[in-house]
């Protein structure tokens, strides 16, 4: 090989190298530049981590009772949460009243309120979500709301902490009748 033919292969294999720095530096850059900056839907700001947590995972208040006059549990006017039933509950079952697009609305047992009265429930559907029906075959995404009929008795499970609400959020949804 000649000094020449030698000469041309550093020069190139010294291109190839700096091409290949460049493309890092650039790369990284780009992937530091789009961490910093939180996305937004639509132009509407985020909400903190925390704050959605909290709101999921707190207790609605229907069906919990309201202090009076103030007493060891709480003040006058202040929700008095029923030591019967748990904090947290995650999951109900009732009878499918309504069908829609991306929600059903079932009646409830009542088992999910302080004070054990059924009412009707506005499930909300995620993508996903998953029904389970009768023969115990497994429903993918929204549309597996078209397997339920109106009469069928369920369970709905949620990430959210459902005691309390009239609304919330549906992970998934098992026909038991």
């Amino acid at each position: 090989m000649s000094a020449e033919e030698q000469s041309m292969d550093y020069k190139n294999i010294f291109i190839i190298i700096a091409f290949a720095v460049l493309a890092l530096a650039v790369f990284f850059y780009i992937i530091g530049s789009s961490a910093d900056q939180p996305m937004l839907d639509n132009n509407q700001p985020t909400k903190p981590l925390g704050d959605i947590m909290n709101q999921e995972l707190a207790p609605g208040v229907i069906g919990e009772t309201i202090a009076e006059n103030g007493s060891a549990q709480g003040g006058a006017g202040e929700i008095v949460t029923s030591p019967v039933l748990p904090k947290d509950i995650f999951s109900t079952t009732g009878v499918v009243l309504e069908i829609k697009q991306d929600s059903i609305v079932i009646q409830s047992d009542g088992h999910s309120f302080a004070d054990g009265v059924g009412r009707e429930l506005t499930c909300q559907a995620q993508s996903g979500m998953f029904v389970i029906d009768e023969d115990k075959i497994k429903h993918q995404g929204i549309e597996s709301l078209s397997v339920l009929k109106i009469g069928d008795e369920i369970l709905i499970k949620s990430e959210e902490n459902i005691r309390g609400k009239i609304e919330f959020t549906i992970k998934n949804i098992k026909i038991i009748n």
